[in-house]
């Protein structure tokens, strides 16, 4: 059972121990007094436990309302003010020496069959609303009180200890049934936090799979095609670029083991080392260029994925002859911090380029997370993808 189901079974336990009270200070009244006659007594007992019978349905009707479980019953609550109102009329009715002093017996019968009625139907109600009702019922059971011919401190004091009755028992429920909704909110969004952080843990999952298997299966089409064509020419190099396309297809491997256990993490020097050899293989003319600068390790990571994607890419989308590839550091004189900035230019680009495809949205996402942005731009046959991550300067 979770928390919050245990603090409403209690709260529901209680509050039906609070309704029950009320049959026992009835039949405490009327067993003590000697003021009641002829069948006042047991028929006022009757209406006091048919509230309570209808007290309680109406108050698991509207727990159930509150917290949006099921739709309100309201024959509940017509039964709950037939029986509310039968009960003050009897004690009204029945109860004698309304010319003596002040009938304390009586007030109390009358406010607790008005606070039964009032916290089975508090949960229903808003706190202004709820306010509202108390100052009602309490100034119409002081006009009662007057009725009955009784002095302006006795019509005070009913009204007040009314006021005080009604107040307690009220708010009581309400800010229960507010504790209620609150624990319930917070556990829903507990499982909305656990469902985000399981997709957003397989997004990265499928992210790190794209970049990963996509640079390879480029890799391994590239050298598949070059020693097929070596072989149709009866080339002896054939056989090493096997070789090459076997050592690349057991690195793969060792990377998706990595990726499922969650320790690989790319090495930005050997992917510009990979893109240069996979460039070559594919007839491509590279060029790359960088600054003698340091980076972070978590900067290198971020690069290192925009270098391995922005590779694949130039192979499988483009009839490139030319590549370039340029690392430098952007510094603002006076700032603590700079941006590496990793531009990957290439021609041949074709016209549908334009669009982002998955990986290109992968890379956006990563870079932002890492407080860097991507920039993609196409001008003619010349594609250009421009990564700019910030990192804070190392002291000297």
């Amino acid at each position: 059972m979770s928390d919050p189901e245990r603090l409403e079974a209690m709260t529901r336990a209680s509050a039906y121990v609070l309704l029950l009270f009320a049959p026992f200070m009835a039949f405490s009244v009327v067993a003590d007094s000697s003021d009641w006659h002829g069948i006042g007594g047991p028929v006022f007992l009757g209406t006091v436990m048919a509230q309570f019978v209808a007290a309680v349905g109406t108050l698991r009707t509207s727990l159930d309302a509150s917290l949006a479980r099921r739709p309100l019953r309201k024959a509940w609550l017509v039964a709950l003010a037939v029986a509310t109102s039968a009960a003050l009329v009897v004690a009204v009715t029945w109860f004698p020496g309304t010319l003596g002093p002040m009938p304390g017996e009586l007030v109390l019968t009358a406010v607790v069959a008005l606070a039964v009625g009032l916290a089975a139907v508090a949960p229903l109600l808003s706190w202004r609303v709820l306010s509202v009702i108390v100052l009602a019922f309490a100034l119409a059971w002081g006009g009662v009180v007057a009725g009955l011919g009784h002095n302006q401190r006795d019509v005070v004091a009913s009204i007040f200890s009314s006021v005080l009755v009604l107040l307690v028992v009220g708010f009581s429920m309400r800010s229960s049934v507010w504790m209620i909704r609150v624990f319930w909110e917070q556990e829903h969004r507990r499982e909305v936090d656990a469902r985000l952080a399981v997709a957003e843990e397989r997004l990265g999952f499928s992210r790190d799979l794209h970049d990963t298997v996509g640079r390879t299966l480029a890799t391994v089409a590239v050298k598949s095609e070059l020693a097929a064509e070596l072989a149709t020419r009866g080339k002896p190099e054939a056989a090493h670029e096997m070789l090459e396309v076997r050592q690349i297809a057991e690195d793969a491997l060792r990377e998706m083991r990595e990726l499922v256990a969650g320790f690989r993490a790319p090495d930005l020097e050997a992917e510009l080392a990979g893109a240069r050899s996979l460039l070559d293989s594919a007839g491509i003319a590279v060029s790359v260029t960088s600054d003698d600068v340091v980076l972070p390790a978590a900067t290198q990571e971020s690069l290192a994925w925009v270098v391995r994607e922005a590779i694949t890419n130039v192979v499988r989308h483009a009839d490139a002859s030319r590549c370039v590839i340029d690392l430098r550091v952007v510094s603002s004189p006076g700032e603590p911090s700079s941006d590496a900035v990793l531009t990957v230019t290439n021609d041949g680009a074709h016209e549908g380029e334009r669009q982002a495809g998955n990986g290109l949205r992968g890379l956006t996402e990563r870079l932002g997370r890492a407080g860097g942005a991507l920039d993609v731009t196409r001008t003619g046959e010349q594609f250009r993808l421009e990564a700019r991550v910030p990192f804070v300067k190392e002291p000297a």
